[in-house]
């Protein structure tokens, strides 16, 4: 009873000791308590937000700034410089156009619509300059669209020049044609009254002595031959002229031109020969006609060949 009662002070000092402790802990927790987590927390969140916003602010006005850039700059260069591809585009489809004009109305206006073409990209240029292009690049584009104005209008010289050869060429060959019709006019009645009096004066000749049958050959056989080989050679001639009009190798000209030049020299040859009358001076006039197409400055064989030498122009030039 004795220790019992001992210990019971004992006891009681130490739970008073105790609840003293308890009770100086108690602000030091109610200063971190879960409001105080609660408001550290919601701060951080809040101030977390703010960053986020000022980078999505930031981002977004790069994004700004980036669009401007493409809708004000980028996008008016990128329009243009396919427009200058169209133009280009449409300038090399037209020029072969050009090419195969048939004739010269056909070219003048293959030419108005390239000159358009040319216009409309030198305004494409322009247009690239004031937006920005650097002058560098301006320049050796005006460059470029001074080179191709100069071949285009090359091109449409050798142009101009091959239709107005080809022209020349195509009346020639119906001048060549009415002339040989003209000769043949002339020869035909010849041989017709040659043919004529040969059988008239062999059937008079035929009681009579051998000297008139020689006369008779001598004389209308060989005026017959003579006019039959005139024919012959000038056909072969306007043949030959026609020929030279057509070829499409400029090393056949010669070739044609020398064979024409000995179907000339038999035809004046033989014309010589026959008697000087009106329907012989008529077959002369006929044949020193046809065969002018074939000699001096502008013969039939020096046009084709300066026509061959354009079309090679044209082709490789």
């Amino acid at each position: 009873m004795t220790s019992d009662a001992a210990s019971l002070p004992r006891l009681a000092g130490d739970a008073g000791r105790s609840g003293a402790s308890d009770r100086a802990a108690l602000p030091s927790a109610s200063r971190f308590g879960i409001k105080v987590k609660l408001f550290i927390a919601v701060c951080s969140l809040a101030g977390l937000t703010a960053v986020a916003s000022a980078v999505a602010w930031y981002v977004f006005g790069d994004i700004d700034r980036a669009v401007t850039h493409v809708t004000a700059e980028s996008l008016p260069g990128m329009v243009s410089a396919l427009s200058l591809a169209q133009e280009s585009s449409e300038i090399a489809v037209t020029a072969p156009a050009l090419m195969a004009s048939r004739n010269q109305e056909e070219r003048v206006v293959e030419q108005a619509r390239l000159s358009q073409r040319t216009a409309d990209l030198t305004a494409v240029i322009e247009d690239l300059s004031t937006g920005g292009l650097a002058p560098k690049t301006t320049a050796r584009l005006l460059d470029l669209r001074n080179e191709l104005t100069g071949k285009l209008e090359e091109l449409n010289a050798a142009i101009e020049r091959r239709l107005d050869l080809k022209a020349e060429r195509e009346a020639r060959l119906a001048e060549l044609a009415a002339i040989h019709t003209r000769f043949l006019d002339a020869i035909e009645p010849l041989v017709d009254d040659s043919v004529f009096d040969l059988v008239i004066s062999g059937e008079q000749v035929t009681a009579e002595s051998t000297v008139a049958i020689t006369d008779l050959v001598e004389g209308g056989v060989s005026r017959l031959d003579r006019l039959l080989s005139i024919n012959a050679e000038a056909n072969l001639a306007a043949g030959l002229l026609a020929e030279a009009m057509h070829v499409r190798e400029g090393a056949l000209i010669q070739p044609i031109r020398e064979r024409f030049a000995a179907a000339a020299s038999a035809v004046e040859r033989n014309l010589r020969q026959l008697p000087d009358n009106s329907k012989g001076r008529e077959l002369h006039d006929a044949s020193a006609a046809l065969l002018a197409f074939g000699r001096g400055e502008r013969s039939v064989f020096d046009r084709r060949a300066d026509e061959l030498r354009n079309a090679a122009l044209l082709t490789f030039g």
